[in-house]
């Protein structure tokens, strides 16, 4: 009995002393350039307000969450988190119309990129902001179309400001420009820099909002693209 209850003990202060120190080591940080609270524009229109987002981190510094209100009353949130024992990042994204999304990868040098065979996310930070571009799949990866390019820009003004009110912020944010990188398809389950291809000129991407290809169930198929 006494041998049960010695055991006992140990396995209780081991497993206090690792969630004393759960997330904490440095790869739960690499998505931390994402946390702030962001004016968010479509990169083809760099004044436009399409929508506010804060992203903070919660549960003892464990998860990334996203708070997503788009300017059209469309509201979501995605919560991001680290596995250490698989190394990989999972986000889950869900919103006020029903829609879901499971993806996950992981840092690829300074970028963030996480997808599945139907959508793959870029996060990239920029000179204190961070471009979020998307491509999407209607066969199973195999083929890639731009989805949306987003800017994330520190926000400036407070809700009574005309300019935010009329959903302007040319004078809050002058535009910021950034050449556009090439980006080639890639058939691996975790997603790497090299996953996108470049978005031709006759291709249109979807409205600047994350739209419902952004919110696919893992394996549902394809919906139809909307803002996000």
């Amino acid at each position: 009995m006494t041998h049960i209850i010695l055991a006992a003990s140990l396995f209780a202060a081991s497993t206090n002393a690792f969630a004393a120190g759960a997330c904490t080591a440095p790869a739960y940080r690499q998505f931390d350039f994402w946390a702030g609270d962001w004016d968010v524009f479509d990169v083809d229109s760099p004044t436009k307000l399409v929508a506010r987002v804060h992203v903070d981190r919660i549960l003892d510094g464990c998860v990334l969450r996203e708070d997503y209100q788009a300017v059209d009353g469309k509201k979501g949130q995605s919560f991001s988190i680290y596995d250490a024992s698989a190394k990989v990042w999972h986000q889950s994204w869900v919103t006020n119309r029903g829609e879901w999304l499971v993806i996950d990868g992981g840092l690829d040098g300074v970028k963030m990129i996480l997808g599945n065979q139907q959508v793959r996310g870029v996060w990239t930070p920029a000179a204190g902001a961070v471009r979020e571009t998307a491509v999407k799949s209607t066969d199973g990866g195999k083929t890639w179309k731009p989805w949306f390019d987003l800017w994330f820009r520190r926000h400036r003004c407070g809700a009574g400001t005309p300019a935010c009110r009329a959903g302007t912020l040319a004078s809050a944010h002058p535009p910021i420009t950034a050449p556009r990188s090439p980006l080639t398809p890639h058939p691996a389950k975790h997603c790497s820099s090299q996953d996108f291809p470049p978005a031709p000129d006759q291709e249109t991407h979807a409205p600047a909002h994350k739209s419902p290809a952004h919110s696919l169930p893992r394996s549902a198929p394809p919906l139809t693209p909307a803002d996000r």
